[in-house]
């Protein structure tokens, strides 16, 4: 290819970077006007409109909200490259708060705090995500990134007062590791009172495990 041709072939690679289907450039325009609660999860391209646009530019499109957003069926005013307006139906869906494993568990896993991830996003439809899932026990095997649902956990029992504990003091870079009873009964993965047995003091942290309590306190 002769230098002469090579300007022209750049433009044509950055126009065709650009671009992308009408869909998703009015689904990007309009999510940007959406509460953080609803998310776009369909967007309606009149046939006449995606056949006069097939590809786009993003910048290209620009998205109004004639009415307030709500979850289902709802229009928004489209104009594309200031070309004359269309309405174009998008559905709605309200994002539901929940928890995402960050790495495979296998059925029987303690979940602790740096196995999930807090999320608020929609659900497939049936999912019931669990309400808490540090401190709760897989009852089936999970891959990276699933949702947490409440049938994939269960609780397990309460430690017993009295019971012998390691207690683990961090503070910034340093960690003391001492014995001490449970105060009262808790379960894995709740806030834990325990008596630390060589001086009797109190403190309160998180009953990690069934024999471990984390005392997180400012250096």
């Amino acid at each position: 290819m002769s230098p002469r041709h090579l300007p022209l072939l750049l433009v044509l690679l950055a126009s065709s970077a650009a671009a992308e289907p009408l869909a998703d450039a009015i689904g990007a325009g309009a999510a940007a006007g959406l509460p953080t609660e609803l998310a776009v999860v369909a967007v309606h391209v009149p046939r006449a409109l995606g056949r006069r646009h097939a590809d786009v530019d993003r910048a290209a499109v620009a998205v109004e909200w004639p009415r307030a957003p709500r979850p289902g069926r709802i229009s928004v005013r489209v104009r594309v490259a200031g070309g004359r307006a269309s309405f174009v139906p998008v559905t709605l869906a309200a994002k539901t708060a929940g928890f995402v494993t960050t790495r495979a568990l296998p059925a029987g896993a303690l979940i602790t705090a740096a196995d999930v991830v807090a999320v608020s996003q929609v659900m497939a439809p049936g999912t019931q995500p669990a309400p808490i899932a540090v401190g709760t026990i897989t009852t089936t095997a999970l891959a990276a990134g699933d949702v947490i649902t409440a049938a994939a956990i269960t609780r397990p029992p309460p430690v017993a007062r009295g019971a012998d504990v390691e207690v683990i003091v961090e503070s910034g870079a340093i960690t003391i590791r001492a014995r001490g009873r449970l105060a009262a009964s808790a379960r894995p993965g709740e806030v834990a009172i325990v008596r630390l047995a060589d001086t009797g003091r109190d403190l309160r942290g998180t009953l990690v495990d069934d024999h471990r309590v984390v005392v997180e306190e400012a250096p």
